[in-house]
Formats: C-alpha cells, sequence, structure tokens
C-alpha cells in the first residue's frame, strides 16, 4: 500500500512525533511511503537524515500558490491508497488537497486539539476527511459539538516507542531523582513543581532527592530559571540539562516523573514517555492526563496546588516499593495500550483497509454530532 503522510508544523512536538514513529514502523513494515512537510522543519531534518523514507516533498509554507499545484500533481500522479494528514492548520490550503482526493482516495486526519470552529472548516476542510483520529476523549468530546453530523471520529491512542523508552536493570541513584520534563513556558506549571519541592524540604524533612528539570528552550530561559530556583531555595538540588536528544536516558534514571501543567496537555507525551521508562508518575488533573494516568501509575492533584503535589511526591519517596509497583504498571499500561506496533497495526487493520469501503465502519467509531446522537438515543 502507498500512503501519504502530510505534516503540519515546523517544530517537534506530540503531533509530530507521533507521525515519525507512524512512518518509521510503516517503513519497517515495508510500506510505501511519501512525505510532504515544510521545508527545514524539524521533521525535514530528521527523516533526510535517517534516509528511509521514499520520497519527502517539501514547501516553503503551505499557503504557497504553488503549493496548491504541487498537491495537485501529487494527487493526481501519486495513486495513493490512502492519505494521513497530521495536524490541523486554519491559515492552510490544505483543503484544496483534501477536496482533490475527495471519492478517490480516503483521507485520515490525526490530531491532538481543537480546530477552529465556523464556515472555513464546515465548508471547506471537515467534510473531505474519511476519518478524525483523536487521542482521548477529551478531544472527541470537544470536536464532537463542531464536527458535521457525517463526520468519523474515532479515539486510537498515541503511539510510545517503547524500545527507545525502557527501564533500566538498577538505578545508582544515591538519592531520590525528581524530574520535570517541559518547556519553559508558564502553562507548564514550574513554579508549582518549585514550590512542592521547597514544601518537601522545610515541612517534611526531606533532604534525599535531587531535582532534574528539561526543556526545549531552557538556553534562552536560563537566567530567569536560576533567578527562580534560587528563590524556592532550591537551586543546589537542581540540575538542569536544558534539551538532549537522548533524553530517554535522563528519564529512565528518575525515580519521579511530574508533570505539573496548570492547563493545556491535550496529548501528553512525556507521560507516557515516563511510563514507558518505567518512571511512576504525578501529574495534575488538566487535559487527557487523567485518562492516561491513574494512581495504579503514579498521582493524580489538582492544578496550581503544591501542597497536594509535594504531598503525592513524600508518599513515593518514602515507599521505595510503591515506586517500583507503580513504576512496573506504568510500563505494563504502555506496552498494552500506547506501544507504536499495536498503533499501526490497528490503523492498518481498522482504518487504512476499511476507509476504502464506505459500507464498514472502523472499531469504537463515534460519527456525527453529539448533540443529534444524543437525541437519536432519546427518541429511541
Amino acid at each position: 500500500m502507498k500512503k501519504l503522510h502530510i505534516i503540519i508544523s515546523k517544530g517537534w512536538h506530540a503531533q509530530v512525533a507521533n507521525a515519525y514513529l507512524i512512518i518509521k514502523q510503516q517503513i519497517e513494515s515495508g510500506a510505501v511511503i511519501d512525505v510532504c512537510c515544510l521545508i527545514n522543519s524539524k521533521i525535514d531534518h530528521r527523516l533526510k537524515k535517517e534516509g528511509f523514507v521514499s520520497r519527502i516533498i517539501t514547501f516553503k509554507h503551505y499557503n504557497n500558490p504553488i503549493a496548491l499545484l504541487t498537491f495537485w500533481r501529487l494527487l493526481k500522479k501519486g495513486e495513493y491508497q490512502v492519505i494521513h494528514l497530521h495536524g490541523y492548520n486554519g491559515k492552510t490550503r490544505l483543503w484544496f488537497a483534501c477536496r482533490l482526493s475527495r471519492n478517490r482516495t480516503p483521507v485520515i486526519c490525526s490530531s491532538r486539539d481543537q480546530p477552529k470552529p465556523g464556515f472555513f472548516f464546515r465548508k471547506f476542510f471537515w467534510n473531505h476527511f474519511t476519518h478524525v483520529l483523536v487521542p482521548n476523549q477529551l478531544v472527541l468530546s470537544q470536536l464532537s459539538s463542531i464536527a458535521p453530523s457525517q463526520t468519523k471520529m474515532t479515539v486510537l491512542n498515541p503511539p510510545v516507542d517503547t524500545n527507545r523508552f525502557q527501564p533500566v536493570s538498577y538505578k545508582h541513584n544515591s538519592s531520590v531523582i525528581i524530574g520535570m520534563f517541559a518547556r519553559f513556558d508558564s502553562i507548564k506549571g514550574y513554579p508549582v513543581f518549585f514550590e512542592a519541592c521547597r514544601i518537601l524540604q522545610n515541612k517534611f524533612n526531606q533532604n534525599n532527592f535531587q531535582i532534574v528539570i528539561g526543556g526545549t528552550n531552557f538556553k534562552q530561559h536560563r537566567d530567569t530559571i536560576d533567578r527562580l530556583l534560587e528563590e524556592y531555595q532550591i537551586l543546589e538540588k537542581t540540575r538542569v540539562i536544558g534539551e538532549i536528544d537522548s533524553i530517554e536516558h535522563e528519564i529512565a534514571k528518575l525515580d519521579i516523573g511530574v508533570i505539573a501543567s496548570i492547563g493545556s496537555e491535550e496529548l501528553s507525551r512525556i507521560a507516557l514517555e515516563y511510563m514507558s521508562c518505567g518512571v511512576p508518575v504525578v501529574a495534575t488533573r488538566v487535559g487527557g492526563l487523567p485518562e492516561c494516568i491513574t494512581f495504579e501509575e503514579g498521582g493524580i492533584v489538582p492544578p496550581d496546588d503544591p501542597h497536594r503535589l509535594a504531598d503525592q511526591l513524600n508518599e513515593l519517596i518514602e515507599n521505595p516499593e510503591l515506586r517500583n509497583k507503580k513504576g512496573s504498571q506504568g510500563r505494563k499500561k504502555v506496552l498494552d495500550q500506547y506501544s507504536v506496533q499495536k498503533h499501526c497495526e490497528r490503523l492498518e487493520r481498522d482504518f487504512y483497509s476499511q476507509s476504502r469501503n464506505e459500507n464498514i465502519d472502523p472499531l469504537s467509531t463515534h460519527q456525527g454530532n453529539q448533540k443529534e446522537i444524543n437525541d437519536k438515543k432519546a427518541r429511541v
């Protein structure tokens, strides 16, 4: 089967990481893959460096009129069995490509968040997908209120490379290592995490822990970060690693992983990567986090509540057996529900193959506007 992946992004975030894992798995399984992406984007550099994609088509920007002609030629001559579009972007003209493929090539769209509502999406964008795949029930409920009645939406768990992110056999930590990896942004809740660590030191007299933090933009914010660490009196306990390619090695060394976000987090890749490495996760109750993390794999606390966060961390610090139990359960959950192999197997079985037959719906498909569904159930 020949597939075309269209990726809308310049950076490397959860949606692009998912696309990369899917493409790599499909290539290794013998599929013929073409990729459409922005020139000099993160995904462009990664795919060209590794060299396993049959053809990469790049554009300077998606709203370039030349891109429309390229899309036309690509879709008319490509003879693709399926087009997988990764992400939404209201500023693009990708609806044009989707419209060309209507009644010819199935278009499957994967998104981690809600696109802009309104006439543009309803008229020229939404109506040209065979399926829309979302990572959790949260995004499904968001989209069901604005999607056209004929749109098929399905929850498909995001993939994780469980071979790359895996536990180490033994941790040579002299003290408990608590890690938080996220870009330095107010919504990620770094002050909440820092305050929780200060509470651990003062209220619980916990001195046997170390802190590791890192993110994509730490270099330009290093002065601010050091100032905050000094303000919260944890500068000496903290190692700042910034952005590194081998993050899996840093995660595997952790005893506890933290997500302190106060908002957003429709899809948190770092949560799944913690779990894949057998690291228990303490996360805030925001976005889709409660759907993938329970008290069996770590702990869920209210957002912007450093005292509750400190309580959860203290419980894990004092109980190594509990940490190991929750970490093992997290690894098992990822292997069972989030591995890239199972993700791609379900794509192939339930979506790529069945999308060519309009009379067959994939497993667990939620069709149409949720209000219409509820109204029909009430009438019955």
